[in-house]
């Protein structure tokens, strides 16, 4: 993760690991704090913010945060400790009452290569949200609704957001808080094969691209 300040003066970005029922994840610190100095940037592992297993497999999302300053960029990036399987994005910002993953299933990708994907849903409000997963394709859709507590989450393929065996087919995949605040999302697809991977973060509706 990359913690990037474009001011003249340094600041302190504050750090936050949440598992998915939304407690803090135990590390050596959680959260945590550093520094981060003028017209400079911050790039370290997740185990070297947080002090944590650097060989752990937990899934888990991280809150950051700069008091008193909106000179802050940040990306986040994943893969193989080989660095053969990496991408990333940047940062979320805000959150949504409607988002979209526009690439949920295997179609067209690699052709052969059987990609991995999994899409993560965050609650990163106070409160409780439920969200309606709607998987949406030329043959139909299918709907399952979620209960994500606060700071929580969910992740998975569209089997484990909407059931098993939904035969849709060029789909896209809606998700529309039907009670609460707001979402955000992240799909992370890999491909092992071919020694790649994607990161892509969800599309808000109010999003102008």
């Amino acid at each position: 993760m990359v913690a990037l300040n474009f001011g003249e003066a340094d600041f302190s970005i504050d750090l936050a690991a949440y598992d998915p029922a939304g407690a803090l994840e135990s590390l050596g610190r959680n959260p945590a704090a550093v520094v981060v100095g003028s017209g400079l940037q911050k790039s370290l592992l997740g185990s070297e913010f947080f002090q944590g297993d650097p060989w752990s497999n937990d899934l888990s999302w991280i809150e950051l945060g700069a008091d008193g300053t909106n000179r802050m960029g940040s990306i986040f990036l994943f893969g193989a400790s080989d660095t053969r399987l990496l991408d990333g994005a940047a940062s979320q910002s805000s959150y949504a009452r409607r988002i979209y993953f526009t690439r949920p299933l295997d179609e067209g990708f690699f052709a052969g290569f059987a990609p991995a994907i999994q899409m993560a849903i965050v609650n990163p409000t106070d409160g409780e949200v439920t969200v309606r997963c709607v998987l949406r394709g030329s043959n139909g859709a299918v709907e399952q609704s979620r209960i994500i507590p606060s700071r929580g989450f969910i992740s998975g393929d569209t089997e484990d957001l909407v059931g098993p065996g939904h035969g849709i087919v060029n789909g896209y995949l809606e998700i529309e808080v039907t009670e609460g605040d707001g979402v955000i999302g992240f799909s992370r697809i890999e491909f092992p094969g071919a020694r790649t991977a994607l990161g892509m973060n969800a599309v808000q509706a109010t999003a102008s691209r």
